[in-house]
């Protein structure tokens, strides 16, 4: 294997250049450049080079090298008796570390006045839901109050039959006439009951008819709005 074989077997082997050695690859008399990489290796006697796609490209003994821009400290372009000086054709420059688009980065892109009015915007979603939430929670409440309306009026019937039944009534008499069996008190405490429970009603039939609805639809359109705004903070 001849020298220059070996040495383009070492620069493919070695993708960055670590092992590369002080090498004369044509004669003086056509050597204009050397190439001093970041790792300390030197390549000498380049005739010419070329930039292309973030690569320095060179020929040696016919042969097309190329170098990524990276990987390289400086370019240096020989003197005119036969020395060095330290003129860099070339000094790549620095990475851009900026983000790229369609990355976040640490600004979401919005202004401070964008901010700020989504910002408010969100607030009175915000107070809107909190107010639908208190009707469905009235809502709740009405229907746990009929509950116990309703088991209290079983309770007195179930006492005024026991009643009935246990002073010789049959039990289709004492379904119709259990009210008669119960004590002044709890006969007062049937129609109170009786009365809770037609206002009750009415307000439930209310609150599913001509609130409850157009609530429901409100606040399915502002949890829409309130996760696209959101996003848009967020992003």
């Amino acid at each position: 294997m001849t020298p220059m074989k070996r040495f383009l077997f070492l620069l493919i082997a070695l993708p960055v250049f670590s092992s590369l050695f002080l090498f004369l690859f044509t004669s003086a008399a056509h050597a204009e450049y050397r190439i001093i990489l970041k790792n300390g290796s030197v390549i000498e006697g380049i005739g010419s080079y070329t930039r292309t796609d973030g690569r320095i490209e060179f020929i040696l003994e016919g042969g097309t090298v190329g170098i990524p821009l990276k990987d390289i400290s400086k370019i240096q372009k020989y003197g005119e008796e036969g020395g060095s000086v330290q003129l860099p054709s070339y000094t790549p420059p620095k990475e851009n570390t900026a983000p790229k688009a369609g990355t976040s980065g640490p600004s979401s892109g919005l202004s401070a006045g964008q901010k700020k009015l989504l910002e408010d915007r969100l607030a009175q979603i915000n107070r809107r839901l909190a107010k639908i939430k208190l009707k469905e929670d009235e809502y709740k409440k009405l229907k746990d109050q009929y509950q116990e309306v309703m088991l209290r009026i079983q309770n007195l019937f179930n006492q005024g039959r026991q009643n009935a039944i246990a002073a010789g009534k049959s039990p289709l008499v004492a379904n119709q006439q259990y009210i008669q069996f119960l004590t002044p008190e709890q006969r007062q405490m049937v129609q109170l009951n009786f009365l809770s429970k037609q206002d009750l009603e009415e307000k439930i039939k209310d609150m599913e008819t001509n609130i409850l609805p157009p609530l429901k639809d409100e606040k399915r359109r502002l949890l829409d709005e309130k996760q696209q705004v959101e996003d848009q903070l967020g992003s």
